[in-house]
């Protein structure tokens, strides 16, 4: 009894529903909190989609997710038939797409192996010494982003969060380092918004982010990031078309076929070689533009940013 007492006094917030085409997944984000204090847990729920394929109904598909995850409301079933459609299309046009999220599945678990065993471990007590991290490896970032690390981990544990944002010389390090250089790395810029990110969670704090110019420098970085996936695309595109002339020319004669083919091979070695880099960055990418998204969706709702 005590147990159905503590269920029904929890809250559920539907969040964001997506799609992960590398793992062939509907991901489902929500929120949880407990009155009286309110404070919002952040959840994540990944639904892997094994059998879907060009042949599967993506209606069907979509009313046994909502089955499987009662984290989604209703209402939400259009979107989620739509992410399977899309997710399906994926899947018919890329061959190796089930192989491909297979392996994303095997990489992810080892990632969460070697962070298991190298767990990053933070103590309130430290917080200068990892405010002099940010202001130390300018040539290769380690020691920046270890420091973001450390801030980031303290960040887990609610009870800081009012300490933390009231630390001046932490948050204008903070949002100074993150204009400065999140063009230089992703993970850096990765670690701080999701500082941010934990911050925006609570409206009491959104006028101390609004002083640092948060909700700007999100804005900066999103514009940032876009530019970069235009660039990325236009590169994908040429390297495409090099190899697609490439084949064109071979020579009908003997003559020099030989090495024309080994150049072909070659180019398209270097094309796969780029493609696979570009996927990573990707990656990256994409969760760091989720988060200062999010971010800023909560600096819209509130409008704490305005004039910042």
């Amino acid at each position: 009894m005590p147990a159905e007492e503590e269920k029904k006094k929890k809250k559920v917030h539907p969040g964001l529903i997506e799609a992960d085409k590398e793992e062939c997944a509907i991901v489902v984000h929500y929120e949880t909190s407990e009155p009286p204090s309110g404070e919002r847990t952040p959840h994540t729920r990944r639904l892997r989609l094994k059998t879907l394929n060009e042949r599967s109904d993506p209606a069907k598909i979509a009313d046994d997710v909502l089955r499987k995850c009662k984290y989604i409301p209703s209402s939400k079933r259009r979107v989620v038939e739509m992410l399977v459609a899309n997710l399906q299309e994926h899947v018919a046009g890329d061959p190796d797409a089930a192989k491909n999220a297979a392996a994303q599945r095997s990489e992810r678990r080892r990632r969460k192996r070697e962070d298991d065993r190298d767990d990053v471990v933070a103590d309130m007590d430290s917080v200068d010494e990892y405010i002099e991290m940010l202001y130390e490896g300018n040539e290769d970032m380690k020691e920046k982003v270890r420091g973001t690390e450390k801030i980031l981990k303290l960040c887990s544990f609610v009870g800081n969060l009012e300490h933390l944002v009231q630390h001046h010389t932490l948050m204008g390090a903070l949002s100074r380092v993150l204009a400065e250089d999140y063009r230089r790395s992703s993970d850096l810029a990765y670690n701080i918004v999701r500082v941010f990110l934990s911050f925006s969670n609570f409206v009491e704090m959104h006028a101390i982010l609004a002083q640092y110019r948060v909700g700007s420098i999100c804005v900066e970085l999103v514009e940032f990031e876009v530019k970069r996936t235009e660039h990325r695309h236009e590169e994908a595109r040429r390297r495409a078309g090099e190899v697609r002339e490439a084949k064109l020319g071979l020579s009908d004669s003997r003559e020099g076929i030989r090495d024309h083919e080994r150049r072909v091979e070659e180019l398209e070695r270097t094309a796969e070689k780029e493609d696979q880099r570009s996927r990573l960055v990707q990656r990256k990418q994409d969760k760091t533009l989720y988060v200062c998204l999010h971010v800023l969706i909560s600096v819209e709702t509130n409008r704490w940013f305005r004039g910042s």
